[in-house]
């Protein structure tokens, strides 16, 4: 067993009520920090640091499980603040510019619109009091600091970085983001896992290129490894790797058996029917989750619609075809949006 403390836990609370988790990694010769927060939670970051004795200036290096603002923003807002190694995904560093990056694969605007037929049916559960508030708290609004990631280290998957006490192997992570990875220590059995296996359900956006198919693959690799211990990007870290891992397959499952009961149950479904008997009877608690839910049931019946088996006119689904058991999504390689799915547009990013 390695030289090295425990890594510490640090929790980054954003307005809104949605907390973030960052990691901090000490031993003689490096402190290495994994994921960074919120850009609107540096503040808070930087006084976590400072009970545990050192500052932004200390960190030596910083490691990213994948490029959402909740993770990688506090990095973007620090940019020009310290200057730590940076290491991610190979394919982060093709990204010149992380404000436009963010701007093209976020839901548009009418999102919400676009999918349910009517969306006062659900308002009641979609926002909550608190998330109206924090919108207009001059801390949740981003900046408008960018940064070219071409300047972080491109890790390739199975490469390992040794820092000090530490090493660091990058782990395919697909699924969430495109970009995403895990961080395993393998002397200590430690794995970052970022926004793979969470205490509620993995959320799903099809907009911003998740894949659930590809996800799925990546729980499958996961179960091989020799983790000891799970330090995930939400939550609270478990020893229980292997059951943490097998539950949020079943929350999944549960989303995915959920939408295949509405298809067959009716001629046409609303995703707002689904979405409200899927939550719990005092759904004025479940905003922020309910937005998490509507993403990854709309995912679902996207990856249905792309394999032809579902249509949809006017926010109504329709059965075209069989649908496949759970158990059979990953059969078939061909069961996944593809690689046209995680193609932009030329020039997105520069």
């Amino acid at each position: 067993m390695a030289n090295t403390k425990a890594p510490i836990r640090i929790r980054l609370a954003s307005v809104t009520g949605l907390v973030a988790c960052a990691y901090l990694l000490q031993s003689e010769n490096a402190i290495v920090l994994i994921d960074t927060g919120f850009e609107h939670t540096t503040d808070q970051l930087k006084a976590e640091l400072t009970k545990v004795g050192c500052s932004i200036h200390d960190i030596t290096h910083v490691f990213y499980t994948h490029t959402h603002y909740d993770h990688i923003g506090g990095g973007i807002e620090l940019w020009d603040q310290w200057s730590p190694q940076q290491f991610a995904a190979k394919s982060v560093t093709e990204i010149s510019d992380y404000r436009v990056f963010e701007s093209k694969r976020m839901p548009p605007k009418n999102w919400l619109t676009s999918i349910v037929a009517d969306p006062r049916k659900i308002a009641s559960v979609l926002e909550s009091d608190r998330q109206k508030e924090a919108r207009q708290n001059p801390f949740f609004q981003k900046t408008s600091k960018t940064a070219d990631l071409r300047g972080i280290n491109g890790v390739d998957f199975n490469e390992s970085i040794k820092i000090g006490a530490f090493e660091l192997k990058c782990i395919k992570a697909t699924g969430h983001d495109p970009h995403h990875v895990a961080w395993f220590e393998p002397k200590n059995g430690w794995l970052f896992s970022g926004d793979v296996v969470l205490s509620v359900p993995t959320p799903f956006i099809h907009h911003m290129k998740d894949d659930p198919i590809e996800w799925l693959k990546t729980l499958n690799r996961w179960e091989k490894l020799p983790i000891t211990r799970l330090f995930p990007g939400h939550g609270m870290p478990s020893s229980l790797a292997i059951p943490t891992i097998q539950r949020s397959r079943i929350m999944f499952k549960r989303l995915y058996l959920a939408v295949i009961k509405a298809l067959s149950s009716s001629e046409t479904v609303d995703i707002s029917d689904i979405l409200l008997k899927l939550l719990p009877f005092d759904r004025s608690l479940f905003a922020a989750r309910s937005i998490v839910l509507l993403g990854s049931l709309e995912t679902i019946l996207l990856l249905l619609k792309a394999k032809g088996l579902v249509v949809v006119s006017d926010q109504s689904w329709r059965k075209v075809k069989k649908l496949p058991l759970f158990e059979e999504l990953l059969e078939s390689n061909n069961f996944s949006f593809g690689k046209k799915h995680y193609e932009y547009p030329p020039n997105d990013f520069v």
